[in-house]
């Protein structure tokens, strides 16, 4: 429904599933793209998303425009369980417990058959990629996602 006097007017949009920098372009970027949005607020930290618009845009149209990135819009208040403790315990317990794995592979001498050298085979190197490539920032995989979207 148009604003008769066609004053922009702020909308505010809370996202469940903004968690990175690299959301905050997309949605913007998108935004601009599709519906041809200039004024755009992004920020990931609050999981909020403000637009100046003298149209003021349906969060079914939002919710349909981001279903294939999985960002839910909504206007009203969304109740997140804050897990950042849970995340740094379960975190911590996996790094125990990989470090433990270790410390047994090395006491029974086991550790020294895994390493990495110019004679290892190329099979040996890609497991070792795939392994590195798995513990990298979320951001990292990301970046490379949103580089190799379509602009």
């Amino acid at each position: 429904m148009p604003n008769p006097k066609n004053k922009a007017q702020n909308c505010q949009y809370n996202v469940v599933g903004m968690h990175c920098r690299s959301c905050e372009l997309l949605i913007k970027d998108k935004l601009e793209e599709k519906l041809g949005i200039k004024d755009i607020k992004t920020s990931y930290k609050t999981g909020k998303v403000e637009i100046s618009t003298s149209n003021p845009i349906d969060t079914k149209n939002l919710n349909k425009l981001f279903k294939a990135e999985g960002y839910t819009f909504s206007q009203n208040s969304i109740q997140t369980k804050d897990n950042s403790r849970q995340s740094t315990v379960v975190a911590i317990l996996i790094a125990l417990g990989f470090g433990t794995i270790f410390i047994l592979l090395s006491k029974l001498g086991l550790a020294s058959g895994f390493q990495v050298s110019a004679s290892t085979a190329l099979g040996g190197f890609f497991v070792f990629g795939l392994l590195a490539g798995s513990s990298t920032c979320a951001a990292l995989v990301g970046g490379l996602i949103l580089s190799m979207t379509k602009r």
